[in-house]
């Protein structure tokens, strides 16, 4: 059974962390932060963050792997 959470969702978390970014970042910084707002309690929380980002399409590759654009 899933218990339910205080605070923000981890779609609402990420969201919040895109909207503060003011320069290309990388997705490994971008998980990073959303985790600090949103902990992660599985085996990789940072993967569930990237898989949410791309899933979404919530950001925009740059010419160096791994830099996001919003």
């Amino acid at each position: 059974m899933q218990v339910k959470r205080e605070g923000p969702t981890l779609k609402q978390a990420t969201v919040q962390v895109l909207a503060d970014l003011i320069t290309p970042t990388s997705v490994d910084e971008i998980a990073r932060r959303v985790l600090e707002r949103y902990p992660g309690t599985g085996k990789n929380p940072a993967k569930r963050v990237r898989d949410l980002l791309h899933a979404h399409e919530m950001v925009g590759v740059g010419r160096a792997r791994g830099v996001c654009r919003v």
